[in-house]
């Protein structure tokens, strides 16, 4: 590093003294999640002069990932991120994302419960079948985060009876 000013200067404090409280500076496989948002307009609605006024979201009704247009749409922009310079080639790093892994459970055979058919349709996907998938995805989640990543079904099936 090439220092320019004293040390004590402002601009010379973070590579002389906090540069190594930092992982990404510390490291040559650093990396950073970026989380993608869709559907809110970048639309200022806060006060400007109040300073405690945050605003609130405008939703963009004219978004719609679940149409054919929308999931070819993002699936293509995916694509094109992931050919990026900054993007992880090494795949620990690259995790998959959610529209990714909502497309491979959509490939899954469906449960014996679920009547949705994902896999028996093709991409791009109806709007139904896709809303309808990705619940269940979120439900399915759900369930294994709270009963702690253990194979989950629909319903309650036990191999032992109970014991009362």
């Amino acid at each position: 590093d090439f220092q320019l000013f004293h040390e004590s200067h402002i601009l010379e404090k973070y590579s002389l003294k906090l540069k190594n409280n930092f992982h990404f500076e510390t490291t040559k496989r650093s990396s950073f999640p970026i989380n993608l948002v869709w559907g809110i307009k970048a639309t200022d609605t806060s006060d400007q002069f109040d300073p405690y006024d945050m605003g609130g979201l405008k939703w963009d009704s004219d978004f719609d990932i679940a149409s054919k247009k929308g999931q070819q749409w993002i699936v293509s922009f995916i694509s094109r991120l992931k050919k990026q310079p900054f993007f992880p080639k090494d795949k620990e790093l690259g995790k998959i994302c959610f529209i990714e892994e909502l497309f491979a459970y959509m490939r899954m055979n469906c449960t014996t419960n679920n009547r949705i058919f994902c896999k028996d349709s093709t991409f791009p996907y109806n709007l139904t079948i896709f809303s309808k998938c990705m619940i269940h995805m979120q439900c399915q989640r759900i369930k294994e985060i709270q009963f702690g990543f253990q194979s989950v079904t629909d319903g309650a099936h036990s191999s032992t009876p109970m014991v009362g």
